[in-house]
């Protein structure tokens, strides 16, 4: 999760949709971030990769909001890890 988000605050789409295809988890965050995005610049979706995952992967919201805080969980049970600024 945290290179998909990585990639999505450099506004690097592509290769956070590439990253979360590759790795097959996240690809709803990813459409959900972008969706987002396009929202408040009040833009259309364009990119031909985008509108084909787009028509095949459901996003939710709240399922998206709960994989990311699972995950987020996840990193800070693991041993000496320390909080993410």
């Amino acid at each position: 999760y945290r290179a998909i988000k990585t990639l999505i605050r450099q506004h690097d789409w592509e290769a956070a949709l590439q990253t979360a295809v590759r790795h097959q988890t996240h690809v709803d965050t990813v459409l959900y971030y972008r969706a987002e995005m396009l929202r408040a610049a009040r833009r259309e979706e364009m990119h031909p990769l985008y509108l084909q995952y787009a028509a095949q992967v459901p996003v939710d919201p709240e399922v998206v909001r709960q994989k990311v805080e699972a995950d987020k969980q996840a990193e800070r049970s693991r041993p000496g890890a320390t909080p993410y600024q």
